[in-house]
């Protein structure tokens, strides 16, 4: 059984951002807990808060502290091309006491007064990944630090595939592989990581990591680290041909996401771009209350020109929530009905445009939750169609269920780059790593069949750039 995912929550947190957040809201607690009980007690007294006499020795003068040795730092931002970034947000130490500025349109952001020793800077910007790094701000010198932004367009994750996890006969090993690309800006398939740029994240001491069949926390922990990375390429045959059906989100959540309409500029040029004998089709999704929440806007043609006014139609008609499982169940059902009786065999595929947005149509409770997700799962299946979940929407569990791809949409200047590669992805012809991770647990018979083992896929794709990515659930 394929591992299946949801998205992860931060995906440009660095390992120890989140241990330091912690660990500096519990001094501020105990600081604050501190000065109540020594400052308490004081509308209690008589007068106009003068404190009543005392007998004995006068207290003793507080030792002088000492001063606090303290340097400045200066952060500058540029692009994988050596470009300076303005316009991006710096956080020193996680933005704590309110460390933030702007890069200037140097690409420089300064801090003042900063304590010496060690520290961390976030910085992040429309169009780029957050990147985290460390620095040592050094006493009554200046600290300069380049860190390089890279955009999201350089970089667009796409899982292809999960296998079944193999434990060791004794509990303590587990290996798991997954197919993985990372889409260029003209989309192709970067060809130049190595094992050492993939991971798998566990956090075992803040999350579960492994748990028993009924869900339960086993509180066992491990470390992982990928001990191949093959790069795969894969020929599509001879007059191979493809029957697309794109299935766009018009949910508000998708409005605020993509307020521009660069996915329906996406769609539109993949259209304008369709030869015979491959074929396309076109429908929205959205729930209002009303119904029919699918709609569709014709049958396959080789001529994707035809679908141009529908797709201008749907700019700034953004609304409601979203039904994605219950559109693609329909949407099964409308290709299979119209690729019955065309000729040749092209290879059917769904992709699925979607957001996070809620879908309280399909999951009311849990219990409709999965009939929903079954049924989608079973139109499908029925008609032979391939899912690829292209965004984050719950598009990914059916695409997971049936071997289809995944892309990671985490900005709306990304979808162009994913429809540059839907055609190798449509075919199954798209260059991929096969990403072998192994896993240690340190002691015996914690990776057992019925167990499952919870981690965050990540990638490294640029001097400074990490990307936590999808959030895998992997059955043993």
């Amino acid at each position: 059984m394929a591992a299946s995912f949801r998205r992860a929550a931060d995906l440009g947190r660095s390992p120890g951002s989140f241990v330091e957040q912690v660990l500096r809201a519990l001094w501020l607690a105990a600081a604050a807990m501190t000065l109540v009980a020594c400052g308490g007690g004081g509308s209690e007294q008589s007068g106009a808060g003068v404190a009543p006499p005392t007998t004995g020795s006068p207290p003793t003068a507080p030792p002088s502290q000492q001063p606090v040795s303290k340097g400045s730092v200066v952060i500058r931002a540029i692009t994988t091309a050596g470009l300076p970034v303005g316009g991006v947000t710096v956080s020193l130490n996680g933005g704590f006491d309110g460390r933030s500025v702007t890069t200037d349109a140097n690409g420089e952001a300064s801090f003042q007064d900063v304590p010496a020793g060690d520290a961390s800077t976030n910085l992040g910007g429309s169009g780029y990944y957050v990147v985290s790094r460390r620095l040592t701000v050094t006493e009554g010198s200046q600290t300069r630090v380049t860190v390089t932004l890279m955009r999201t367009t350089e970089a667009v994750p796409v899982l292809l595939a999960t296998y079944p996890a193999k434990p060791s006969a004794d509990g303590s090993r587990l290996t798991v592989e997954a197919d993985v690309a990372i889409l260029t800006s003209d989309g192709s398939s970067r060809a130049d990581l190595v094992a050492a740029d993939f991971g798998l994240e566990g956090s075992c001491g803040w999350y579960q990591c492994v748990l028993e069949a009924d869900g339960r926390d086993t509180y066992a922990g491990y470390a992982a680290r990928a001990t191949v990375a093959s790069l795969n390429t894969v020929s599509v045959p001879p007059g191979a041909s493809s029957a697309v059906g794109v299935l766009i989100e018009q949910s508000g959540k998708m409005g605020t996401f993509d307020p521009q309409g660069l996915r329906l500029q996406a769609v539109r040029d993949y259209f304008d771009r369709v030869l015979p004998p491959n074929l396309v089709t076109l429908a929205s999704q959205r729930d209002t209350g009303a119904t029919p929440f699918l709609t569709t806007y014709g049958g396959f043609t080789s001529d994707g020109s035809q679908f141009r006014s529908a797709i201008d139609g749907l700019r700034g008609q953004e609304a409601g929530d979203s039904r994605t499982l219950g559109a693609i169940a329909e949407m099964a059902d409308f290709m299979k009905a119209n690729i019955a009786g065309m000729t040749g065999s092209p290879r059917l595929a769904m992709v699925v445009m979607g957001t996070d947005a809620a879908i309280h149509g399909d999951c009311p409770d849990q219990t409709t939750c999965q009939r929903s997700l079954q049924a989608a799962l079973d139109a499908v299946r029925t008609a032979g169609i391939t899912v690829i979940a292209a965004g984050l929407s719950g598009a990914a569990k059916v695409a997971a269920s049936t071997g289809g791809p995944s892309a990671w949409i985490q900005d709306p200047g990304q979808w162009p780059v994913l429809f540059r590669a839907l055609d190798p992805l449509a075919l199954g012809g798209l260059p991929y790593y096969r990403v072998r991770l192994e896993l240690e647990a340190g002691t015996q018979g914690v990776f057992i069949k019925g167990r499952s083992v919870m981690g965050e896929l990540t990638v490294r794709v640029g001097t400074d750039t990490r990307l936590f990515l999808w959030y895998l659930s992997i059955p043993i």
